[in-house]
């Protein structure tokens, strides 16, 4: 191998790099000829398959493994050598098989001395009565339970099974038994299709229709209804909470947790940091303009802050730990 250093700033230190090919070469030959006693194909006994053959065979995978062995090995033996300690996974792009640069993204140096000086942004966050009733309004929606109808309508959920469930029928659906929700948002062919013929079906009829060229016979198994929480009562009970207060206090905390206003002080959407210090390495791209800077005017860190539309945000209810998972998903 052999490296040579082509960027150096105080965040990043960038090195191009080539592995030697011939000793890659030998390395696949070596592991090459250490399967050809247990290589079996058609046309030759175990262990007599000629390594040409063998090679057009498993070649290309061999090398594969190999080259991601050496240059993992590069990769650490150069952090060593250059004692660098990166922040986060080092940034790989290759030229060709051998040739590729690598980039260390580096623990930003502070000296306590010169923050003396330094202004810090404080960011706080104000959750609005409103935003806790929008938000709790969005729980609702979620909370629902199925009433079985005997006439579908355009917000029916329909359970059906597929009579003809061959190989073309495969294409589209993956199994034979389908639940579709007239209430989802798309555009997909195969939904439209399903929903103008199912919109009015009667509960346990047969149907058919053509999808995507497709002959589709089916059976409905059941039409339901999605029945809500009438009340923030009913709503709580199903939450397994005491009181709406309780829940008031649940969406505020977590909504003051990670409401931020971000690059843009945009008031319809929240921001949630998403693996900060993997986006460090492109805090310094037109792309990731940071929404708040701990330090200002120095080249230390930023923290890149991944926004998402607050409708968005309820999918994440499990994950930050408000509520136990719905029991529609």
């Amino acid at each position: 191998m052999n490296y040579k250093n082509i960027e150096k700033k105080d965040y990043k230190s960038s090195f191009e790099v080539s592995i030697d090919q011939d000793s890659i070469t030998k390395i696949i030959d070596k592991k090459i000829n250490e399967k050809q006693p247990t290589f079996e194909i058609a046309g030759f006994r175990k262990g007599k398959v000629p390594i040409n053959i063998i090679k057009s065979k498993i070649g290309p995978q061999v090398e594969n493994e190999v080259l991601n062995d050496e240059i993992s090995k590069n990769i650490s033996e150069i952090s060593e050598k250059e004692k660098i300690e990166s922040l986060i996974q080092p940034d790989v792009q290759f030229k060709d098989s051998y040739n590729f640069s690598l980039s260390f993204f580096l623990k930003p140096e502070i000296k306590l001395e010169e923050l003396k000086s330094s202004e810090i942004e404080k960011i706080s966050a104000e959750v609005t009565k409103k935003d806790i009733d929008d938000f709790r309004e969005k729980v609702r929606k979620e909370y629902y339970s199925l009433e079985s109808i005997d006439v579908a309508d355009n917000n029916s959920v329909i359970d059906f099974e597929i009579i003809n469930f061959g190989e073309e029928q495969k294409k589209i659906f993956s199994q034979k038994e389908v639940r579709i929700d007239f209430n989802t948002n798309t555009e997909e062919e195969t939904f439209k299709d399903l929903k103008k013929a199912l919109s009015k079906i009667k509960n346990k009829s047969d149907f058919n229709l053509s999808t995507k060229g497709t002959q589709i016979e089916g059976k409905i198994k059941d039409i339901h209804k999605k029945i809500f929480p009438d009340s923030d009562d009913e709503l709580i009970k199903i939450l397994k909470l005491n009181t709406v207060d309780e829940l008031n206090t649940k969406i505020s905390d977590k909504l003051k947790s990670i409401k931020i206003p971000n690059a843009r002080n945009s008031p319809d959407k929240i921001c949630f940091v998403n693996e900060a210090l993997k986006e460090y390495k492109r805090y310094n791209s037109a792309n990731a303009i940071p929404a708040t800077q701990a330090l200002r005017d120095r080249d230390s860190i930023a923290i890149y802050i991944a926004s998402m539309e607050i409708n968005n945000f309820i999918k994440l209810l499990t994950f930050v730990g408000v509520f136990e998972e719905s029991p529609n998903k």
